[in-house]
């Protein structure tokens, strides 16, 4: 199974529900090789996530 592509936020419990897309609407986004990137609110930012033999995906930040 794939999750490559661009996922919508669409609920964050710790914020109302119109800030999360204040500034785009929210998301998150995988790219087939690994890296992607987030939004929401005012906040962006890039990950980088891999997966194992399991099927849990892994995300670190730094």
């Amino acid at each position: 199974m794939s999750i490559a592509g661009r996922w919508r936020i669409v609920e964050m419990p710790d914020y109302v529900e119109d800030y999360i897309d204040i500034m785009e609407p929210a998301h998150i986004e995988f790219a087939a090789d690994g890296p992607g990137d987030f939004a929401f609110s005012c906040v962006t930012g890039q990950i980088r996530c891999g997966r194992r033999q399991s099927r849990r995906l892994l995300l670190a930040r730094q």
